[in-house]
């Protein structure tokens, strides 16, 4: 299935909320912190956008977006952790 336009969206905001924060911290644990934390309002179509999209279709974006793919991949780290009983922020 293909994203909807507003699927792209967000994932352009997301993308855009991600290189925002790279841009205004040093410290990488905090930029990953803070990108969790500003992203959290996103995590319901992001969820919504992971369940209805292929893996293709995902990896697509990524690849465009590297915000959004470095929002992914920490989402990806704290579900990993929810798992197993140990939460971190990647360094």
């Amino acid at each position: 299935m293909s994203l909807t336009p507003s699927q792209k969206e967000t994932i352009i905001q997301v993308d855009k909320m991600v290189k925002s924060t790279m841009e205004s911290a040093e410290e990488e644990a905090i930029i990953h912190a803070t990108i969790l934390i500003d992203g959290y309002d996103h995590m319901p179509a992001i969820m919504k956008i992971i369940e209805s999209n292929d893996e293709e279709e995902l990896n697509k974006y990524a690849e465009i977006y590297t915000g959004f793919f470095l929002y992914m991949k920490l989402l990806e780290h704290l579900a990993q952790g929810i798992q197993d009983g140990v939460v971190t922020i990647p360094e």
